[in-house]
C-alpha cells in the first residue's frame, strides 16, 4: 500500500471522527461514501482497512461522548457564562491571530454537540416507562387546592395528569382486588352535582368535612356520605360487575332528584361508556336504593331510573381514579378500609 493511499485514509478517518464528535451519525454517514468510493478503486486492502480503523475511531468516539456527557455541566463563569478552563500557555504570536476564529469554531462544534446529545438522550428517554410514583404526586399536588374541583382553574392541568396516572395502573381487576373496599375520600371531581355549589348554602357540603364513598364489593354494596350544616346526606346503592352488553340499561337517568342534583347542570348519561374485555373486572352497575337526609330523619325510596355505571381506572394502596357514564372524574384517596359511621 503506497504511502499516499495511507495518508489519504488517515485523513479521511480523522475528518469522520470530527464528523461523528460534531454532528454524530449524520456527519459521519455524510463523509463516507465519496471517500470510500475513491479509496475502493485505489488499491484492494482499503475496504478491510478502513473497516477495522471505523470500528477503532467508533469506539474512542462513543467513549468520548459518555465523557463528555457525565461531564456536560461544567463549573461556568458569573460574568460570561462561558465554561472555565484550565490555565494554558499563551498563544504564540503567529497564532493570536487566528484565536478569535478558532474560539467562535470550537463555541459553534460544542453547541452543535450539546444539542445532538440532548436530543439523543431525550429520544432515549421517550421508550423508558414512566415514574408511576412521580406520576402520582404530580396528581396530588394539583388537586390539593382546587377545593375538591370547585376550583377550575389547574382543571384542565389535572385532567391530563389523571389520564397520564391511568396509562400506568398495575391494578388490572380491582373488582378482584382487597384495596377497593373501604372508605374514599373525595380530593377532586368534574361532577358539579356531588360538589353541590348550587345547592342552597345549608345543604352544600361542609368545607373542612370529608365527601365519603364507601366501597364493598365482595358484598355489592356501596354508600356516599356527606356532611352539611344541617347534619349529613347519604345515598345508599347496590354494586354489582358489569356486564359487556348491559351498559345501556344502566346509563344514568337520574337527572334532576331532590337537592341532589338542584341547580346543576351535568352531562347526559351514556356520555362515557366503558368496553371491553375487562369490563367485569374494573366496572361495576350501580342501582341506587335510598337517599337519606339530615342524620337520616327523612329517607326518600331512589326511583328506578335512578341507575349509573362506574369505572376504575386506577387502584393503588391509597389512591383510586374513577369514571362515571356521565363523564366525571374523580380522584380519591383511602380514608378508612371499614365503614365510616356518621
Amino acid at each position: 500500500v503506497g504511502s499516499s493511499h495511507l495518508w489519504l485514509e488517515f485523513c479521511f478517518i480523522f475528518n469522520l471522527r470530527q464528523s461523528f464528535a460534531d454532528f454524530g451519525f449524520v456527519g459521519m454517514a455524510r463523509e463516507v461514501a465519496p471517500c470510500m468510493r475513491l479509496l475502493r478503486v485505489r488499491h484492494r486492502w482499503s475496504g478491510p482497512v478502513i473497516l477495522g480503523l471505523l470500528t477503532l475511531v467508533f469506539s474512542v468516539s462513543c467513549c468520548s461522548w459518555a465523557w463528555s456527557v457525565a461531564f456536560a455541566w461544567v463549573p461556568r463563569s458569573s460574568s460570561t457564562g462561558a465554561p472555565l478552563q484550565r490555565s494554558r500557555s499563551a498563544l504564540q504570536p503567529s497564532r493570536a491571530s487566528n484565536s478569535g476564529r478558532l474560539s467562535s469554531s470550537f463555541g459553534s462544534s460544542s453547541h452543535v454537540g450539546n444539542v445532538v446529545r440532548r436530543a439523543f438522550f431525550e429520544g432515549i428517554l421517550q421508550f423508558l416507562p414512566p415514574d408511576r410514583a412521580a406520576l402520582k404526586a404530580e396528581l396530588l399536588d394539583l388537586v390539593a387546592n382546587s377545593k375538591r374541583g370547585a376550583d377550575v382553574s389547574k382543571q384542565e392541568a389535572i385532567t391530563k395528569a389523571f389520564e397520564a396516572l391511568e396509562k400506568v395502573n398495575e391494578c388490572k381487576a380491582p373488582l378482584q382486588s382487597e384495596l377497593l373496599r373501604g372508605d374514599w375520600e373525595l380530593l377532586w371531581t368534574t361532577s358539579d352535582s356531588i360538589l353541590g355549589q348550587k345547592r342552597p348554602s345549608f345543604f352544600q357540603p361542609s368545607e373542612g368535612t370529608p365527601i365519603l364513598q364507601y366501597l364493598d364489593p365482595a358484598n355489592g354494596r356501596a354508600r356516599n356520605l356527606e356532611y352539611t350544616m344541617l347534619g349529613t346526606n347519604q345515598v345508599e346503592a347496590q354494586i354489582k360487575p358489569m356486564d359487556e352488553g348491559s351498559q345501556s340499561k344502566y346509563v344514568s337517568k337520574l337527572g334532576e332528584f331532590l337537592q341532589f342534583k338542584l341547580g346543576t347542570e351535568e352531562p347526559a348519561g351514556g356520555t362515557y361508556i366503558p368496553t371491553g374485555a375487562d369490563l367485569e373486572k374494573n366496572t361495576v352497575a350501580v342501582k341506587f336504593e335510598a337517599f337519606k337526609v339530615f342524620n337520616g330523619l327523612i329517607t326518600v325510596p331512589a326511583p328506578e331510573a335512578a341507575t349509573g355505571i362506574l369505572q376504575f381506572t386506577y387502584l393503588d394502596e391509597d389512591l383510586r381514579l374513577s369514571r362515571g357514564d356521565r363523564g366525571n372524574l374523580f380522584v380519591l384517596r383511602r380514608f378508612s378500609t371499614e365503614e365510616t359511621i356518621p
